[in-house]
C-alpha cells in the first residue's frame, strides 16, 4: 500500500506539471506561474486550515488529499500545519517553475526553426528532463530536512553538504545549459547530467533489493 501511495504522489505531481506546462503555453510564463501561484496558494493555505479545524482523530477526504497536496515539510515543518503549507506551496512552485522553463526553451526552439520541425530538442527530451529536475529538486529539500532536523548539524552537513552541493550543480549546470544552448547535444548533455546520477543510483539500489530478495534476508550486504 505504501508503495502504490508512493507512485499515486509521483502521478500527481507530474500530473500537476503536465498542467502548469500546458497553461504556459497558452497563456505565457509570467501569466501561469501568477495563476499557478494563487491556485496552489489557496489549495496549500486552504487544506491546512480545513484541517487544523477539524476534531482530533476525525478522518475525512481532507485528510487525503493532504497527503497529496502538501507532500512535504513534515520533518522540518515538525508538524505544524502552517510550515509544512509553506513548505508545501514553496516545492510545487519549483515543480511549476521546472514544467514552465522547459516548456519555454522548447517553444523558443521551435519558434528559432525553420518548417515545421522543431530545431534543436525534442518534447520527450525536455520531459525527461523537467522529470530529472523534479526528483533532483526533492532528493535536495529531503536532505536540507534532514539536517534541519537533527540534533548534530554540524555532523550530518559535513557528510551530507557535498551530497547537496552536487544535486545544486546538477540542477543548475543542466538548467543553465538548455537556457544557454537551444541544440538537441545540450539537451542530451543536460539530461545526462540532471539525470545520469539519479537512474545510476536507481538501478544500483534496484539490484541490491533483487539479491537481497533472491538470495533470502540474512544476506550480508558484504
Amino acid at each position: 500500500m505504501r508503495l502504490v501511495s508512493m507512485l499515486l504522489k509521483v502521478v500527481v505531481v507530474l500530473a500537476a506539471a503536465w498542467g502548469c506546462a500546458l497553461m504556459a503555453g497558452r497563456l505565457g510564463p509570467w501569466k501561469a506561474m501568477a495563476i499557478w501561484a494563487a491556485v496552489m496558494g489557496v489549495l496549500c493555505a486552504g487544506i491546512a486550515l480545513a484541517i487544523s479545524r477539524q476534531s482530533a482523530g476525525k478522518i475525512t477526504v481532507l485528510n487525503y488529499l493532504m497527503g497529496y497536496v502538501l507532500q512535504w515539510g513534515y520533518r522540518i515543518g515538525k508538524g505544524k500545519l502552517s510550515k509544512i503549507a509553506t513548505i508545501s506551496w514553496i516545492i510545487w512552485m519549483l515543480v511549476g517553475t521546472a514544467a514552465v522553463l522547459a516548456t519555454r526553451v522548447h517553444a523558443t526552439t521551435f519558434a528559432a526553426g525553420s518548417g515545421t520541425e522543431p530545431q534543436g530538442r525534442g518534447t520527450a527530451v525536455m520531459v525527461l528532463l523537467t522529470l530529472s529536475w523534479i526528483i533532483d529538486g526533492a532528493a535536495l529539500c529531503y536532505l536540507l530536512g534532514v539536517v534541519a532536523t537533527s540534533g548534530k548539524h554540524n555532523r550530518l552537513l559535513g557528510s551530507l553538504g557535498p551530497v547537496m552541493g552536487v544535486l545544486l550543480l546538477m540542477i543548475g549546470g543542466s538548467a543553465g545549459l538548455v537556457l544557454y544552448n537551444h541544440s538537441l547535444a545540450a539537451a542530451k548533455i543536460a539530461l545526462l547530467i540532471a539525470g545520469g546520477p539519479v537512474l545510476l543510483v536507481g538501478l544500483l539500489y534496484g539490484v541490491f533489493m533483487v539479491v537481497i530478495v533472491v538470495s533470502g534476508r540474512k544476506t550480508r550486504w558484504n
